[in-house]
């Protein structure tokens, strides 16, 4: 046991080292989130734009990706508001518009499916930087 542990422990260090030394951008997927890196140090959605500022298409995809995720966020807080709003009336005993609650249900889902275009729009501005560096 000890002759395959030892290997695999020297195996797993060294991979660390070779990956930890480089300049590129890659994304970890968490259950709820995404976590943007660079070697071992976790980056911001501002810094990553600020990184990538060197390579010019990508920093405007990053860009575009950004004004996507503002847009969803917009239209993801006010269908909440509109659906939220008829729901809370409805609880306190006042009849609800079911018009509002459907146009909130709708722009909320939409918010969804923007979400979904900004993580693809990130992953592209960042293959497209990381395709751009030097081999070193």
């Amino acid at each position: 046991m000890k002759n395959i542990l030892i290997p695999f422990i020297l195996l797993t260090i060294s991979v660390n080292f070779s990956f930890g030394q480089s300049d590129s951008i890659f994304i970890v997927k968490n259950p709820i989130v995404y976590h943007f890196y660079q070697g071992s140090r976790i980056l911001k959605l501002k810094e990553v734009k600020n990184i990538m500022k060197s390579n010019e298409k990508a920093y405007r995809q990053i860009k575009y990706a950004r004004l996507i995720r503002r847009i969803s966020y917009l239209t993801g807080a006010s269908g909440g508001f509109l659906f939220g709003y008829q729901l809370g009336g409805a609880l306190t005993g006042k009849e609800p518009n079911l018009k509002f609650a459907g146009v909130g249900i709708g722009l909320a889902i939409l918010s969804i499916s923007l979400e979904k275009k900004f993580f693809k729009k990130v992953r592209k501005a960042i293959n497209t930087f990381n395709s751009g560096l030097s081999p070193t």
